[in-house]
């Protein structure tokens, strides 16, 4: 199976499917297989990964209201398609979403906008499933309703509790 069709959700009630899609994109860095950790711990996740599970409570946000959704985008690859498969659920509930992505490639597979846009020409020539998501996503950026937002912020060490107004007030 493609990775398209592994994230096909289309047929899951709509909190079944931004609660998988939600999963997907957190656990997105374990498919990179970069890290020793990841290495040490396999690309499942567990119970005992995380220290709060809010998704349940995210999602009935998501689904209760509309607005725009803020992602911040890490790595291309694999994290990126996570990225998009969420992205296009959330403007299927009809959020806008703004993807916050790094100015310049601070470690060796961070999301630029040359990423963004490569990834979207890349699954508009495959056809089938990955051409159709990329057609809503290119759609959804040429209708304003998707930005891809770089920021420095993104490449530093700063925290996020010092987040610069620019981004933070959005």
């Amino acid at each position: 199976h493609t990775r398209a069709e592994a994230l096909e959700t289309r047929g899951m009630s709509a909190e079944e499917r931004l609660g998988a899609l939600i999963e997907f994109d957190l656990w997105g860095n374990r498919i990179d297989l970069s890290f020793a950790l990841v290495m040490a711990h396999g690309v499942k996740a567990g119970d005992d990964d995380l220290l709060v599970d809010d998704a349940p409570r995210v999602v009935e946000h998501l689904l209760a209201k509309r607005g725009t959704v803020h992602l911040i985008c890490d790595n291309a690859g694999t994290e990126l398609a996570m990225d998009c498969a969420l992205i296009d659920a959330l403007l299927e509930h009809r959020h806008d979403v703004w993807m916050h992505v790094k100015a310049h490639p601070f470690y060796v597979s961070d999301t630029t906008v040359p990423d963004v846009h490569g990834f979207w020409r890349m699954l508009r020539a495959r056809g089938g499933a990955e051409a159709a998501l990329g057609e809503r996503l290119v759609a959804a950026f040429e209708a304003g309703r998707l930005r891809v937002l770089p920021d420095y912020f993104w490449c530093s060490g700063t925290f996020l509790n010092a987040m610069p107004p620019h981004i933070h007030d959005a």
